[in-house]
């Protein structure tokens, strides 16, 4: 996998987690009050959720990235990730270099915006994720190596995975 891809996939899996866990995993349900046979009736409890809701634990994401060198025809990608909340929170060290610090991403509702400015990778991205959390579409542009790309991407929720 390129080192550009491997960002896109790993911004991808830090946006999905960024905006999607923290939502689903601090989401708190009140404890229901005890009821009355009378107000039992009455009541009718309503659960108000507008945080997406990852399938499982572990997701399996399928992402395809369509990828556009200068002077060279698209390619596209897909690969298959199982990611939990924990994974991939920042750019592995095998994509960014050891000395990548600078990253800054800011979240506007469901989309997220970054620019990446590391000693292997520059760039910037953007992800939109649908509102039912089970995809996301975005660009990245990203310089490696002096040279510049541009890359579609687009995931879905696929089903459950257990990481091994």
């Amino acid at each position: 996998m390129s080192p550009t891809l491997a960002l896109a996939f790993t911004a991808a899996a830090g946006f999905i987690f960024g905006v999607v866990s923290p939502a689903v995993m601090d989401q708190v349900v009140p404890d229901p009050k005890p009821t009355t046979a009378a107000s039992a009736v009455a009541d009718t409890p309503t659960e108000v959720t507008d945080a997406p809701v990852l399938p499982g634990p572990d997701s399996l994401w399928e992402i395809t990235a369509t990828t556009t060198v200068a002077g060279q025809a698209p390619t596209t990608e897909t690969a298959s990730l199982c990611a939990n909340p924990e994974d991939l929170k920042a750019p592995p060290v095998v994509v960014t270099g050891p000395q990548c610090e600078g990253q800054q991403f800011s979240e506007v509702g469901k989309t997220v915006s970054w620019t990446t400015d590391c000693a292997a990778v520059k760039g910037t991205g953007s992800l939109n994720l649908a509102d039912d959390g089970q995809s996301f579409s975005g660009d990245v542009t990203a310089s490696t190596a002096g040279q510049d790309s541009t890359l579609h991407i687009m995931g879905k929720v696929t089903g459950t995975c257990t990481k091994s």
